[in-house]
């Protein structure tokens, strides 16, 4: 409502109020609140809710603030203002603003969502001590030291060579193990009552044999050391966890139980002495394909076909003669159609010689390798008649370091380390 004003000289002045109706009722200037809050909050922080209010018979005497009805606050001066300790879901915010005639008003509401501060579940700690050498035969210690920040460990499993050997579920964890010859690593995993684990690192323990036997004098594998064909090691024996005899086929850095090695024999026994080393020995319940060979009871035997019965026992297996007499002709037939390889000068600088002889003229290729197989350059690839022959090529632009020179014809392959100065 406006009202407007004119003295006798023309001149005007205007003044008006705000009026609100209700029920035929006029209240003059109608109490206005607003309310602000966060739109979001964690579960336990100190929300700081606000409001605005203006207007009313005589201004506003207080604003109280209420969430999901309840009151949280009171304030009787602006800028008003309450605060409220927040707990987990979506609640409803409001504040009503009185004026000095007990007139009031209520806002509307704002919504407001605290989520649930969620702790992370921490795994275990573990280390893992024992002896780094030992005798085979000898019953090894090894102790595991695990804490769990949130809970408790309920187990640790101990693993030789990442080949579980067993599971301690109550402290103090420890394993004993039976020493097997060979560069061993022991490794320690624990679990807690969330199911979270965590693998300690590594004990490396070395075992000696103790003399005889087809692992006399060889030594133990060593984990990603790289070995060449013919290569022999000593190692667990996945099929039976004792020491075995390996000889790697070609260049690999696995451990002796998968394709790149050869099974020679147990390191107990006589291991397939008179003439059958580099054939491994039968080992019953498995299975062998057509032209498998293996030696048993002094006698060196093929499978035909597939089979996984005893040599000898049936006509699934041909018996090719005495351990000595039947290695020697593998030997001869099995001769590398490569032979005499020489590599000149090593270590080198600038050039190198590769010289070789051929049994026979054929397809031939020759290849520059690092020492993890990855060809780095083809230094020979063609036909090459019977005879000597030599390849002469530069090193210059290799970086200092270890290198493999293969040579190819047809299923034959040699390998020589070369060493870049």
């Amino acid at each position: 409502v406006s009202a407007i004003a004119t003295d006798n000289e023309g001149a005007t002045g205007s003044a008006s109020r705000s009026l609100e109706v209700i029920d035929d009722v006029i209240i003059i200037d109608p109490i206005v609140v607003n309310v602000s809050a966060p739109a979001t909050a964690l579960t336990g922080e100190t929300v700081a809710i606000s409001a605005t209010a203006s207007g009313g018979d005589g201004g506003i005497a207080q604003v109280e603030f209420f969430v999901d009805g309840a009151s949280v606050g009171t304030d009787n001066s602006a800028p008003y203002g309450a605060s409220w300790v927040a707990t987990v879901g979506i609640h409803s915010i409001t504040a009503v603003a009185t004026d000095g005639a007990s007139s009031s008003a209520t806002s509307n509401p704002v919504s407001i969502t605290v989520d649930e501060i969620i702790d992370p579940l921490l795994p275990p700690t573990i280390s893992l001590s024992g002896p780094t050498s030992g005798t085979e035969g000898d019953v090894l210690t090894y102790t595991a030291t695990v804490a769990d920040a949130d809970g408790t460990v309920v187990s640790v499993e101990f693993f030789l060579n990442g080949t579980s050997l067993g599971t301690d579920n109550s402290a103090p964890f420890s394993l004993d193990w039976t020493a097997v010859q060979g560069n061993q690593s022991i490794t320690a995993k624990a679990t807690d009552n969330d199911n979270l684990s965590s693998t300690s690192g590594a004990v490396l323990t070395q075992v000696s044999g103790t003399g005889g036997g087809a692992c006399d004098g060889v030594a133990g594998h060593v984990p990603g050391q790289i070995y060449l064909g013919g290569d022999q090691v000593v190692a667990v024996d996945p099929a039976t966890g004792q020491s075995a005899l390996f000889e790697a086929k070609w260049w690999t850095n696995t451990a002796p139980g998968d394709d790149t090695w050869q099974y020679i024999s147990a390191c107990s026994g006589d291991g397939n002495t008179g003439g059958c080393g580099g054939v491994e020995d039968y080992r019953p319940g498995t299975a062998y394909t057509g032209g498998q060979q293996v030696a048993y009871q002094g006698n060196i035997y093929s499978a035909k076909w597939w089979t996984n019965t005893t040599p000898g026992s049936d006509n699934t297996w041909n018996l090719d003669g005495p351990c000595r007499q039947a290695r020697s002709g593998m030997e001869a037939s099995n001769m590398a159609a490569i032979t005499e390889l020489e590599l000149y000068p090593n270590p080198a600088t600038q050039q190198v010689n590769f010289s070789f002889f051929l049994a026979e003229g054929g397809q031939l290729r020759v290849t520059l390798l690092n020492l993890q197989g990855q060809q780095l350059g083809t230094l020979k690839d063609g036909y090459m008649a019977q005879g000597h022959h030599r390849v002469q090529f530069s090193i210059a632009k290799l970086s200092a370091g270890a290198y493999l020179i293969q040579v190819e014809e047809g299923s034959t392959r040699q390998i020589k380390r070369l060493f870049k100065q």
